[in-house]
């Protein structure tokens, strides 16, 4: 008898030390991640909305890419009539010697078409600002009521030369049609069907998946409609808010002076989801 009361009574005192432990959110990614938190309750974690990188693709030693993004139209209620509209469009570069880091090619810019009143599509280049890694960017919203800038095609690139030379390369490549993301949100526990629509114009789509631990790329054939991420890759990317997103892309290559450029032009869809 006193037996069974000391097995009853370590039975009791375990599942009262059990059922005192802490619950909360012990994802470290999470916005209320609870360090003190000694059981797992991860459906009530928080997370922000990740930041989109750009995907700038490093073509090796003496290679140069330069991206033209079309970033579609920005609609705004107007009380007084019809909506507004702004264009909106990046630019991006990035000029390697040895196929890692990025060197200095001066001041860059590129051909944009700018429809005055008077003057229809006078083109001018618009500068790219470099950041201490020498990477180039520029983005741009047409501002409503002042007069929009467009891409031309051809697109001009054209640097002042600094660890880079002097170059002036044209891509006459145009922009293909835009892809759109079909799949739905992936779950960590399993490999991941990424579905888009195929775009035919274009010669290639990127598949990118942005989470809170990781971002993660694709490159396939513009007829395809579909790639598997493995369980490990989704896992890798983590729970919690993210992003889907198809760039369908047009390029064009080109090599002067010993140096290669693939020049880019791009249009992309992004679609919020939640990994579980």
């Amino acid at each position: 008898m006193k037996i069974k009361s000391i097995t009853l009574l370590i039975l009791v005192t375990s599942l009262m030390t059990f059922s005192c432990k802490k619950q909360g959110c012990m994802d470290e990614y999470a916005l209320n991640y609870d360090v003190s938190a000694k059981k797992e309750d991860n459906k009530f974690c928080l997370y922000k909305t990740p930041e989109i990188s750009e995907y700038l693709p490093n073509y090796g030693a003496n290679t140069a890419t330069l991206v033209a993004i079309d970033r579609g139209t920005k609609y705004e209620y107007n009380k007084y009539g019809p909506e507004l509209s702004s264009w909106m469009f990046s630019l991006y570069a990035g000029f390697s010697l040895n196929g890692e880091k990025l060197v200095s090619a001066g001041n860059v810019s590129a051909s944009v078409y700018s429809q005055e009143p008077v003057t229809p599509y006078n083109k001018y280049f618009m500068p790219l600002n470099k950041n201490l890694n020498n990477y180039y960017q520029k983005s741009h919203t047409n501002q409503v009521f002042l007069p929009p800038s467009y891409f031309p095609n051809p697109i001009e690139w054209k640097g002042t030369g600094d660890d880079w030379p002097l170059f002036n390369t044209t891509n006459s490549s145009g922009f293909s049609g835009k892809s759109n993301v079909i799949s739905d949100d992936p779950s960590t526990s399993t490999a991941y069907t990424f579905e888009v629509k195929p775009m035919s114009s274009a010669d290639s789509l990127v598949l990118e998946i942005i989470g809170q631990r990781k971002h993660i790329t694709k490159v396939i054939p513009s007829n395809l409609s579909s790639y598997v991420f493995s369980q490990q890759e989704i896992e890798s990317v983590g729970r919690g808010n993210s992003v889907l997103r198809v760039v369908s892309v047009r390029y064009e290559k080109q090599s002067v002076g010993g140096k290669t450029y693939f020049m880019l032009n791009q249009k992309r869809t992004s679609k919020e989801v939640f990994i579980n």
